[in-house]
């Protein structure tokens, strides 16, 4: 057996390639089981988030393990809906790991040592989630399920003993920081999230600590912008409602597992025909 990982992140590959691979937590699971289906591949976890997307496989044969797991992400992005660019060859951007690199980046990733930001807090979550997704889609193994496990308790370890996240290494805390800068105080402004997941969420709780006085949440779920909402005294609506909200914004956020563009042309257009 062979530990492999094979994938793309923010060092290997634009924004541009990165959001054309990336799977929506709802593929994840069917991925991994037509993935699992090749014979040389004995345990596998799929890691897709915002900067990278990795798998990590036990492979029975090396050369054929990695050729395999490298033709699944190449057949991902040629089916990918909408996409206008299918012939773009994704090769290039992918990088490989075998056997002990493999496992040592496994716990760099978890312990916020391979991230844009040094030490970020959510990756944590991130690969705990996507080893959760596999045990459940029965696609693991003894190596999968060790390997994880220790780079998990490693992770949270790491950060509980040597400070790593003391200073701000949320995503979400370090969009608050910037939009800080550029306005001055956040106090009385008001703010659009687009979005009402777990960066939404905390997103919200960063606002509120600095004044924001009123922020509108939409999702495409409207049940959950309403819970969201309801956390942190906000205002949930719709996605068609937003059109005549965005016009008294004054900052916009948005944190969406969206594989196309939430904020685009339209709303722009909307917003400069009614202001003139």
């Amino acid at each position: 057996m062979f530990p492999v990982v094979v994938g793309l992140n923010h060092r290997t590959a634009p924004v541009e390639v990165r959001e054309k691979l990336s799977f929506h937590h709802s593929e994840i699971r069917g991925a991994l089981q037509e993935l699992y289906q090749d014979p040389v591949i004995e345990g596998a976890v799929l890691l897709s988030t915002c900067n990278r997307l990795e798998v990590h496989a036990v492979v029975a044969e090396l050369d054929r393990g990695i050729q395999s797991v490298r033709e699944f992400l190449c057949r991902h992005h040629r089916g990918k809906p909408g996409n206008p660019d299918q012939s773009t060859n994704i090769g290039p951007y992918l990088f490989v790991h075998v056997l002990y690199p493999a496992i040592r980046h496994l716990f760099r990733v978890t312990s916020g040592l391979d991230s844009m930001i040094l030490g970020e807090t959510e990756i944590l979550g991130q690969v705990a989630k996507a080893y959760e997704i596999a045990v459940a889609a029965g696609v693991t193994n003894r190596t999968i399920n060790v390997s994880f496990q220790k780079a998990l308790a490693v992770g949270k370890k790491i950060r509980l003993e040597t400070g790593i996240d003391q200073n701000p290494t949320s995503i979400s805390h370090i969009a608050v920081d910037l939009a800080k800068q550029l306005n001055g105080s956040l106090k009385d402004k008001k703010i659009v999230v687009f979005g009402a997941g777990e960066m939404s969420s905390l997103l919200m709780k960063y606002l509120a600590s600095e004044g924001a006085s009123l922020a509108i949440v939409s999702n495409r779920s409207l049940t959950r912008a309403r819970e969201l909402a309801l956390e942190c005294r906000g205002i949930a609506v719709s996605y068609t409602e937003m059109e005549n909200r965005l016009e008294d914004a004054d900052i916009v956020f948005t944190a969406t597992s969206a594989q196309n563009y939430v904020l685009g042309r339209l709303y722009s257009d909307k917003i400069i025909d009614k202001t003139g």
